[in-house]
């Protein structure tokens, strides 16, 4: 079923899908208005809008954010007991170091599930009970922008590696090792073969 073919073809099918529906909710059914009250884009105010407005949009990114936390509890849950059965096999360093990213990666994801859903309710929610211009754009604008923020920043406190990549300017660094029977060209040509 996975095939690229296959895979090309679901990815095109949801493009379309997801276009034709934003283009009929968004730009056909309900358009979208500026306040200059309360510099704030809405919704045109029908039973309608405020239905796909609440649907459309909060409860289906709700429920994405759940369910992908909740799939990557199980994940980390299905590993984890794999990894006890062959625990014998493995020595106890790389042990600890795969726990160890596991639990990085599960307290990466509550944390961006969280931060998500925060931003959510901010978004939705909070505005209808504002009346203050300032307010209303930090529950909304500000945190829209911040939660965006705020993601590439879990990633690096929970991914070490990729905080030593990103503060090295991409740089790739070699490691090469010599035995005493190498010439020094055959040592050359090793360093220069051993990046990774």
């Amino acid at each position: 079923m996975f095939s690229n073919r296959n895979t090309k073809i679901i990815i095109f099918m949801v493009f379309i899908l997801t276009l034709s529906m934003s283009l009929t909710f968004y730009e056909v059914l309900c358009s979208l208005e500026y306040s200059q009250k309360t510099g704030f884009f809405y919704f045109t105010d029908t039973p309608l809008c405020n239905a796909i407005g609440w649907y459309a949009d909060f409860c289906k990114y709700f429920t994405i954010i759940l369910i992908i936390v909740i799939l990557d509890i199980s994940t980390i849950w299905r590993v984890r007991s794999i990894n006890r059965k062959i625990l014998t096999s493995v020595d106890m360093q790389s042990t600890e170091r795969t726990s160890t990213r596991e639990i990085n990666f599960l307290k990466q994801t509550i944390s961006q599930g969280f931060i998500f859903a925060l931003e959510l309710v901010s978004y939705f929610i909070l505005p209808a009970h504002l009346s203050n211009k300032w307010a209303i754009f930090f529950s909304t604008s500000f945190a829209w922008v911040s939660v965006h923020a705020l993601d590439g920043i879990i990633i690096m406190i929970f991914n070490p590696e990729f905080k030593k990549y990103l503060f090295s300017c991409g740089q790739v660094h070699t490691h090469s090792v010599t035995h005493p029977s190498f010439t020094q060209t055959q040592g050359q040509e090793r360093l220069s073969s051993s990046k990774f």
